[in-house]
C-alpha cells in the first residue's frame, strides 16, 4: 500500500516537473537576442517573438486597448496590448499606457495578422 502511494507521488512530481522545465524553456528562448522586425514574415505566424525598438506611434482605443508603433533598424511593426494584458502587466508596475512615441522598449508576444497587415499580438513589454 505505501509502495504504490510513494510510485503515485513520484509520477506526480516528475510531470510537475515537465511542465516546469517545458515553461521556462519557452521563457529561455524568448530572452535571448531579439529578432529584427525586419526579419518577421507571414511565416512566422503563431509564433512566439521578441522584439525591441523605439515607439512611433501610440493609439488607446475606446476599450483601453494599446496600439503601438515599433521600429528598429530593420523595419516596423505594430504592437496589439489588449486591455486585459494592459491590466496583467500593471499588477508588475508595467503601465503601457505612459508609453511615449521616442520611447525604446521590447515586446514579447505572437505573430499575428489583422486586415492583411503582420502584428505582435503582445503578452508582455519591457520598457
Amino acid at each position: 500500500m505505501r509502495e504504490r502511494s510513494l510510485r503515485k507521488v513520484a509520477i506526480v512530481c516528475f510531470l510537475a516537473g515537465m511542465v516546469m522545465l517545458f515553461l521556462v524553456s519557452r521563457n529561455l528562448e524568448l530572452e535571448s537576442k531579439p529578432m529584427d522586425i525586419g526579419d518577421i514574415t507571414i511565416d512566422d505566424l503563431n509564433r512566439a517573438v521578441r522584439v525591441c525598438g523605439r515607439v512611433t506611434e501610440k493609439f488607446v482605443s475606446d476599450g483601453d486597448h494599446v496600439f503601438l508603433g515599433i521600429r528598429d533598424e530593420t523595419g516596423g511593426i505594430k504592437a496589439a496590448i489588449f486591455n486585459d494584458t494592459a491590466e496583467n502587466l500593471a499588477r508588475y508596475r508595467i503601465d503601457v499606457y505612459d508609453v511615449l512615441e521616442g520611447d525604446e522598449l521590447c515586446v514579447r508576444g505572437e505573430v499575428s495578422e489583422w486586415e492583411r497587415e503582420i502584428e505582435i499580438v503582445a503578452n508582455w513589454v519591457e520598457i
